[in-house]
């Protein structure tokens, strides 16, 4: 029988209690206001490079991958956070506050207690523009930097890197890809927590784009030491297919590329169930 149950659930038929203990958290109107510059958007869209380059800069703190804090997965579960925190940190945060919000700052707080006083926090998670009302509500000091992509584009990518599961199917992709902006879109031009970077810009122009970025957190851009593709030498994720590019120059050879890699029908099937988000933001359905 559990074979029939989705993955996700799991941990939650062994651990009942839990199902609980998170909705508590996540019903708790516990603010946490630390600054969160959250880079989010469809997977494929650019994120992992926008995160490095935040990172590079001396005013940021952040965990190099994914946190995945704000999803429906238990965060009882330590062993999930391995990659990127001490179960010792964990346990600790999950002491020390009341709501998913307040487990996300705590654990940032004690795991970079070197915080410039006018830094920031860098979280990317891409599906977190999924829970993009509950962030906005219990950390007030976030601000939302939401990177674009064609979305077929990003589809030819995820089914290239094999890393995205809904790249299996056109319809899939596109109804996920939906899901990741619809949240966002429906606030643009309503506030001004929200900055939106287009993928085919940002590499066509990185010092322009990431210039824009650093002056929307109120920081001096630092050029020489962000800009540095060198630095993706000390990512373990650049030995995989996924994440090659991490280690190259900044271009945009890759823009365009569901021209040459999808067919007509997947084409026309993609635009049906995403066009109306690919129009939103300039991209031509043909």
């Amino acid at each position: 029988m559990s074979k029939l149950i989705h993955p996700l659930f799991d941990r939650y038929l062994s651990h009942p209690g839990e199902i609980l203990k998170n909705f508590r958290r996540w019903k708790n109107p516990e603010v946490s206001n630390i600054p969160v510059a959250f880079v989010l958007g469809p997977p494929r869209s650019g994120t992992t490079l926008l995160n490095r380059l935040l990172l590079n800069h001396p005013a940021t703190r952040g965990f190099p991958i994914q946190t995945n804090i704000f999803s429906p997965r238990s965060i009882y579960e330590v062993e999930r956070f391995k990659h990127y925190a001490e179960p010792a940190l964990v346990n600790r945060a999950l002491a020390e506050s009341r709501s998913l919000a307040g487990f996300f700052a705590r654990l940032h707080e004690i795991s970079f207690p070197d915080m410039p006083e006018e830094g920031w926090y860098v979280e990317k998670t891409p599906q977190h523009a999924r829970y993009l009302s509950y962030i906005l509500k219990h950390l007030p000091n976030s601000k939302i930097i939401l990177a674009v992509r064609d979305g077929r584009d990003t589809f030819c990518s995820g089914r290239s890197a094999q890393n995205i599961p809904q790249a299996s199917s056109v319809k899939a992709h596109a109804r996920y890809f939906n899901s990741c902006i619809d949240p966002v879109r429906k606030l643009l031009g309503e506030n001004d927590r929200i900055l939106v970077v287009k993928y085919e810009e940002f590499t066509s122009d990185a010092e322009a784009g990431l210039t824009r970025i650093m002056n929307f957190l109120d920081l001096p851009v630092d050029l020489k030491k962000q800009l540095v593709p060198s630095s993706a030498e000390k990512d373990w994720r650049v030995s995989e297919k996924a994440f090659q590019r991490l280690a190259q120059p900044i271009t945009p050879a890759t823009v365009g590329r569901w021209r040459k890699e999808m067919t007509g029908s997947e084409i026309a099937e993609y635009n049906s169930i995403a066009g109306k988000n690919l129009l939103v933001f300039d991209y031509p359905l043909s």
